[in-house]
């Protein structure tokens, strides 16, 4: 079974993110150490088990803990890992 969902469901979360959730993005992407201040990471690819950011023209691979089969699940999970990457962000300036 593909791990896609189809296209249209695909590029309607891919908006989504890219147009209400930049600020996410850039939380996911300072818990993997990555630097955004310069530039805003703009999501290209989810699917089933996790989503990709262009961050400054690197493809950045993001995995789920677990497998998600429906837009709700995929909305958890992105959730959780802001949740996890700002709690990391706040423990560490304590």
């Amino acid at each position: 079974m593909s791990a896609s969902f189809p296209n249209d469901i695909e590029q309607r979360m891919i908006s989504h993110m890219n147009t209400d959730h930049v600020d996410a993005m850039r939380d996911y992407c300072r818990h993997a150490n990555i630097e955004t201040s310069e530039i805003d990471p703009q999501m290209i690819h989810i699917d089933q088990h996790g989503f990709n950011l262009d961050v400054n023209g690197q493809n950045v691979r993001f995995d789920f803990k677990e497998k998600c089969t429906s837009p709700d699940e995929v909305r958890n999970a992105l959730v959780a890992l802001a949740e996890t990457a700002r709690a990391d962000t706040t423990s560490s300036k304590e």
